[in-house]
């Protein structure tokens, strides 16, 4: 027995099991609620908080009665830990109700997870006491009634009825586990070939749109080609407009002023008369020389920007396009996209008239006009020529492949 001061008060101290409890219980109190990381650690905070709570209610009353109730070192030693909990209840009131109403939202949510948490607890505690009355009877020697062995007669009887079922079911339940072995790699089978198929499918669904997204890129394509090409086409109706030569009082504008230089340059005007085939080419290139002096300042644009429009069409669909050089065309042909250069070819040939072909055919035995010769002859421009007598001589016969006056 030990004595001690509390309170002013020399009480009697009994050391033993109530005081060690009442000091782990206080002690631990006290550390549970001021040290942050124990709280973090351990998961009795829901009980702790409980003997926590209590304490701070009981504080008062336990320190007034300890030492008349009990007289033990254990109570005053409760009381202390209470005391510290107390104070710091009070000083920490607004924070436990912000915890307890967080308490409360989650409690919903938390039902079930202590609902299963107890049922384990619960299965386990079970097992350990029936693992220790079997192991404290049959390893210590002790008789536990429940467990003693009253009749052999019985016992014996039991066992082979055991022995019985346990060779009855053994085989049963080895032909269950083998069925259901098999329906599982039988499932598992059927959703391995679902899985192909869905991969089969998916791919067929993205080869699908990828051909979609190839023809509405290539729509796209067509449609800005198109609105380039048109506005290439209204370029090419202004030069026409603005062509103004002058041959008489009055100028001569656009179509006018290409008809009247056809009639004063149309190959007709060279006479071939009394010329052999030396002399005849070199007449055809005096008179081809004398038509560009004479016209190279008003229809020079003309000519080039007719030249641009068959470069822009040749490079529809062709990334690797470059300007025709006299050798030939050495870009790959794609027959759908080479289709459609005949059409807009075509289309531009439509737009010229006679007399303008007939200045072309001038204009492109120059060494100016190469390229455009070029397009000449591939796009067979020289189809619509109106006749003339002298283009049956060699001299001018000779000029143009048989694909310049061919229809597409």
């Amino acid at each position: 027995m030990r004595v001690i001061r509390a309170g002013g008060v020399l009480l009697p101290v009994f050391v033993g099991p109530a005081h060690w409890l009442s000091l782990v219980l206080g002690g631990w109190c006290g550390v549970y609620h001021r040290v942050p990381f124990v709280q973090q650690a351990v998961s009795l905070k829901p009980l702790c908080k409980h003997i926590r709570g209590w304490l701070s209610r009981h504080a008062d009353h336990l320190c007034g009665v300890a030492g008349s109730v009990f007289c033990g070192h254990g109570i005053i030693s409760v009381g202390r830990g209470g005391m510290v909990c107390h104070h710091f209840a009070k000083r920490n009131k607004r924070s436990f109700g912000v915890a307890r109403d967080i308490e409360r939202n989650v409690k919903g949510s938390n039902g079930i997870g202590r609902t299963i948490s107890f049922i384990v607890l619960l299965a386990i505690v079970a097992v350990c006491a029936v693992c220790g009355v079997i192991g404290v009877h049959y390893f210590a020697g002790i008789d536990i009634p429940i467990v003693s062995l009253v009749n052999e007669g019985s016992a014996q009887y039991w066992g082979q009825l055991g022995d019985f079922f346990g060779g009855v079911l053994n085989p049963l339940l080895s032909f269950l586990a083998l069925v259901a072995v098999a329906t599982s790699l039988r499932v598992q089978a059927l959703e391995l070939n679902a899985a192909r198929q869905e991969a089969a499918a998916a791919q067929d669904m993205l080869a699908n749109q990828t051909k979609v997204l190839e023809r509405q890129q290539a729509v796209l394509e067509r449609q800005n080609f198109e609105s380039n090409f048109y506005g290439l086409l209204q370029v090419h109706d202004r030069n026409l407009q603005g062509v103004r030569l002058h041959f008489g009082s009055e100028p001569d504008v656009g179509r006018l002023a290409f008809g009247a230089l056809a009639n004063r340059f149309n190959v007709d005007r060279v006479d071939f008369t009394y010329l052999n085939e030396e002399l005849s080419r070199q007449a055809v290139k005096d008179h081809v020389k004398k038509f560009y002096s004479q016209s190279y300042l008003e229809l020079g644009h003309y000519f080039r920007t007719l030249y641009e429009i068959f470069n822009y069409i040749e490079s529809y669909g062709n990334e690797n396009f470059a300007y025709f050089n006299p050798q030939g065309f050495s870009a790959p042909i794609d027959a759908e996209k080479q289709a459609l250069r005949w059409r807009y070819g075509g289309l531009v040939a439509s737009l010229l008239s006679s007399a303008e072909l007939e200045c072309m055919f001038l204009y492109c035995m120059a060494i100016e006009g190469i390229g455009l010769k070029a397009y000449v002859e591939k796009y067979g421009l020289f189809r619509n020529l109106p006749p003339r007598t002298n283009y049956a001589n060699p001299a001018l016969s000779s000029a143009y492949s048989s694909s310049a006056y061919s229809v597409l």
